[in-house]
């Protein structure tokens, strides 16, 4: 799709290098295990670099947020914001 043709609109390492800019925000990423689009070495490098964040992977998925381990990793981290 034109999100990806374009690299995201990232630079390289731009999410690393401006990480900064968020360190003090309280947030919870939610990855597949095997998501290959978004893999999950990268949410755990951003995870390393924010240390108000929560990192939750969800075993036996991918990408798509309509499966069974990605919806309950949602719902969990949607609990730990109440």
């Amino acid at each position: 799709n034109y999100y990806m043709a374009n690299d995201c609109f990232l630079k390289e390492d731009q999410l690393f290098k401006q990480a900064h800019k968020i360190r003090d925000i309280p947030l919870i990423m939610v990855n597949g295990r095997y998501d290959m689009i978004c893999p999950p070495i990268t949410a755990y490098r951003l995870h390393r670099k924010l240390p108000k964040s929560k990192l939750i992977i969800a075993e036996r998925s991918g990408h798509w947020m309509g499966e069974k381990n990605i919806e309950k990793a949602m719902l969990e981290a949607m609990r730990d914001f109440e």
